[in-house]
């Protein structure tokens, strides 16, 4: 009488691993990758503001609209502004997709290098931490900014305001989760588990977020 072998036991060594906090040398060697883009953070900020308002000023003309001015330097109440016209017989969703254009646009790009980082690849150090800065990180960064502040494109009030941050929040959260997957696919050699990875967002992300501040105070001073 024969038997069937019996069914290996489920492995939980990937889950385990993912949690094992990662040791101080790969989570130093991973900062060190992220620093040159700390430092360059109070310039190329601007570029990231640039990119915003060209997105709200092509949403403008792609709806028949006339971009009036243009800035991406820090005002009073904002980082940049697009002042634009509408078209005779505008509809609410074009002021909409005005409005919401830099963040489609921002998924756009934080989604293509989703895909490239799952694509089997071998990048140079200084690419995979391009792109996963500025090509993920960053757009997040902005989303996120924008669904926190008073005076953000996304801002609205009452019930629909409350949809709104509570729809954009939870992508944002998902999108957060999702980067630790990419950080993996991007840096093999030094790929960080959660706890390396909610470090990682706390330091290396708020010394961003100050570097970038820094830009600003300087360029409105």
């Amino acid at each position: 009488m024969s038997t069937a072998p019996a069914a290996p036991a489920p492995s939980f060594d990937a889950f385990a691993s993912a949690l094992r906090p990662a040791g101080p040398r790969r989570l130093l060697r991973f900062w060190a990758y992220l620093v040159p883009h700390v430092i360059a953070a109070p310039l190329l900020c601007f570029g990231v503001t640039l990119l915003h308002e060209l997105a709200h000023a092509g949403a403008a003309l792609l709806v028949g609209g006339t971009v009036t001015e243009l800035s991406f330097m820090p005002g009073a109440n904002n980082l940049g502004h697009v002042l634009w016209e509408a078209p005779a017989g505008a509809l609410e969703i074009d002021y909409a997709f005005v409005s919401v254009a830099p963040y489609l646009m921002w998924a756009v790009l934080a989604g293509a290098v989703l895909l490239v980082a799952a694509i089997p690849n071998r990048f140079h150090w200084s690419v995979a931490s391009t792109l996963f800065v500025w090509g993920y990180a960053v757009p997040i960064g902005d989303i996120a900014g924008n669904l926190s502040s008073s005076h953000g494109d996304l801002a609205a009030p009452g019930v629909e305001g409350l949809v709104v941050t509570t729809a954009g929040g939870i992508a944002v959260l998902i999108a957060w989760a999702l980067g630790w997957l990419v950080q993996q696919r991007l840096f093999p050699e030094a790929k960080l588990g959660v706890f390396g990875y909610v470090a990682t967002t706390l330091v290396m992300g708020g010394a961003w977020g100050v570097a970038a501040t820094l830009g600003i105070i300087a360029a409105v001073a």
